[in-house]
């Protein structure tokens, strides 16, 4: 993996705890990264051209629906999209599998330092409730963390 591109999801990441957001240019950077791949001469390694273009592509297609669906922002999903062009389509997979496991896992943590987890686990007969207080407490998580984690991941790794 790419050391500029851990850099840059690194950055995200603080971006993403600190403001919700993931700066567009941060995503055109990492797009410029991996067109300076493509180039000859230069020292750079990079997946073939047609795999960093299947890789922007498929990193459209799996994340535009989650942010359809509110799963993710839109900044989320551009930054998956350029993640797939910087590590080519092979790359790319194995990173959307284990951000998503991450953001799993700081989900669980969450509901665990509030204390939902146990009570949802304690009324799971009659869950309503609790639901209830998951939908009162609607709270977003920085996928830029787990997209950083992950890809921390897959360098030692993968």
């Amino acid at each position: 993996m790419n050391i500029l591109l851990l850099a840059a999801l690194c950055y995200g990441a603080l971006v993403d705890i600190q403001t919700q957001r993931i700066p567009n240019a941060l995503v055109l950077a990492l797009l410029g990264l991996a067109l300076l791949q493509q180039l000859p001469g230069v020292p750079l390694t990079g997946p073939s051209p047609a795999s960093a273009l299947a890789g922007l592509g498929l990193g459209l297609a799996l994340s535009l629906p989650c942010y359809a669906m509110g799963l993710l922002g839109a900044g989320d999903a551009k930054l998956l999209a350029a993640c797939g062009a910087v590590l080519g389509w092979p790359g790319f997979i194995w990173l959307q599998l284990a951000s998503w496991l991450f953001i799993g896992v700081l989900s669980l943590l969450w509901l665990l330092s509030h204390g939902l987890l146990q009570r949802l686990c304690w009324h799971w007969r009659h869950p309503a409730g609790v639901v209830a207080e998951f939908k009162a407490q609607t709270v977003r998580l920085p996928f830029g963390g787990a997209l950083f984690l992950a890809a921390l991941a897959q360098q030692f790794y993968g």
